[in-house]
């Protein structure tokens, strides 16, 4: 499937997953042959050498406080982070501020330059409007020596989610893989549902974006994309802000997020059909991300991953996710990923729920589990079991099943444990009962092979009960025969015995 009007931005992040597009790199790539004339620059932004890209540790930077620089400690897109003690409280503090050869690599342009400082601000406005335990504190909105912006912010120890989940995807058991993992979503999920409701989107949600602290905090970062979708809501729950407006759809540009796991709408040149659906997008795609740790969208180079991004294709989910991934969780990010973004009727808050509502059953999972670890020996016992073990086993994970639909274990083991009343029915005569059991056995099972052996021990039955009839009668008649000589016998006896009666003459000699 073509689609002529996708236009793929000309400079592409080189990492379409850990790497955010904004809408200002392409800026770059269409000025990079102004920009050249005056920098010396090569034609592609993708090219720009480094100016400047490192600053010693120790720069100053000044606000309400001072904050000294130690080491940087993350890098993205148009910004770097640093550890950095704030002088006041003696604290560390995490410092956000504009990349050196970014800033260079516009600095014979004002207007840009000023975009860029602006964003910067904006990202703190808005993490200063979003008080909520799951998006990031910042302290301050301080100057650095060259009267750049950056941002202080509490210093997270911890790691990267992303790093999280490839380190434990395959160490945990599946179990406690998604134990662990599955409430750090409902996290992210309950921050991104908390902007929805002060009318703001994030718009770049992914789990390289959350940290996750050594005693369980869970933030998620960089609102650098952050939109304000509805004014009005924003106006209500935040009037304070409409004294430093944040970008609205037509203050914001796009394409802009990232390319493994952005919604459709981001790849478009609009950002006007962006709205709390694209978050709800991109939570399905982290979602995605947990439970494959694979980004949703597939593709050799960052175009083709774009495009795919583009058409809201995803990776082929039975062979990602796997045969044992929880359906449940597989239809939420299914639906949550709808392509058409008209169609993505899920909320942020909806997401929650149906997250809160599996992990409230993981209870029922485990006891329906460790039922089935308990059944699982009486399974093997087979003939050994009397008509009322049998019952009692059926029922039993029967039970399990009802704690746990999804209990695939106990399917099978429920399979076997009727098939082995079937054959035990079988060989104890109990024809009818093998064949009621057999019958409503489903297709894909041993119900062909079983009822096959029903039918041959019905046939047997037969063929015996007809020979039993016929030496029945057999012998009936051998009886009625030998009563019959038996009383003929007896009569020939007597009459032998009894003699011709004699007469008075006889008597009297």
């Amino acid at each position: 499937m073509t689609r002529p009007d996708i236009q793929t931005p000309d400079d592409l992040p080189t990492d379409p997953e850990g790497r955010t597009l904004r809408a200002s790199r392409t800026w770059l790539a269409k000025h990079a042959e102004t920009l050249s004339d005056s920098l010396d620059l090569p034609p592609s932004a993708s090219e720009l050498p480094a100016m400047a890209a490192t600053r010693e540790p120790g720069w100053i930077a000044r606000g309400s406080g001072t904050f000294k620089n130690r080491d940087v400690i993350g890098e993205g897109g148009f910004g770097e982070v640093w550890a950095a003690r704030q002088a006041s409280l003696g604290r560390l503090v995490a410092l956000k501020a504009i990349r050196p050869d970014i800033t260079a690599s516009v600095a014979d342009s004002p207007e840009r330059l000023r975009e860029l400082e602006e964003s910067f601000e904006y990202e703190a406005l808005t993490l200063a409007a979003l008080e909520h335990p799951n998006i990031v504190p910042v302290y301050d909105l301080v100057r650095d020596g060259d009267d750049r912006p950056a941002i202080a912010m509490k210093y997270i120890r911890g790691k990267p989610w992303n790093e999280l989940i490839k380190a434990e995807y395959e160490t945990l058991s599946r179990d406690a893989y998604l134990e662990k993992h599955l409430p750090i979503m409902v996290q992210v999920a309950q921050a991104v549902a908390f902007a929805h409701s002060r009318g703001i989107i994030h718009r770049d949600i992914k789990p390289h974006q959350v940290a996750v602290g050594e005693f369980g905090e869970v933030v998620l970062m960089d609102w650098g994309l952050a939109m304000v979708f509805d004014e009005e809501l924003l106006a209500e729950k935040l009037p304070s802000l409409l004294e430093d407006p944040l970008p609205n759809c037509r203050r914001s540009q796009n394409p802009s997020g990232t390319l493994a796991f952005m919604a459709p709408e981001q790849t478009t040149d609009t950002a006007c059909d962006l709205g709390p659906w694209t978050d709800v997008y991109l939570l399905g795609a982290t979602l995605f991300y947990v439970l494959s740790k694979q980004p949703p969208h597939p593709g050799e180079d960052s175009r083709s991953i774009f495009y795919k991004a583009a058409l809201g294709e995803i990776r082929p989910i039975t062979k990602t996710l796997g045969a044992d991934s929880p359906r449940d969780l597989v239809d939420l990010a299914l639906k949550a990923m709808v392509a058409e973004h008209s169609e993505r009727k899920l909320t942020a808050a909806e997401f929650v729920d149906r997250l809160q509502d599996y992990l409230r059953g993981t209870a029922r999972r485990q006891e329906s589990m460790a039922l089935v670890q308990n059944l699982q020996d009486r399974v093997g016992t087979g003939s050994e079991m009397s008509y009322r073990d049998h019952a009692r086993l059926i029922y039993d994970l029967n039970h399990a099943l009802q704690l746990w639909p999804g209990n695939m274990e106990a399917r099978v083991l429920l399979l076997r444990a009727r098939e082995n009343l079937i054959r035990d029915a079988i060989v104890n005569g109990d024809i009818a009962l093998a064949r009621i059991e057999a019958e409503v056995l489903p297709d894909g099972t041993a119900r062909d092979e079983l009822v096959a052996m029903v039918e041959g021990a019905e046939s047997t039955t037969r063929r015996r009960n007809a020979w039993r009839r016929t030496l029945t009668a057999a012998v009936f008649v051998a009886l009625a025969i030998l009563l019959f000589l038996n009383v003929w016998m007896t009569m020939r006896l007597v009459n032998l015995n009894e003699g011709p009666v004699p007469t008075a003459s006889e008597s009297s000699q």
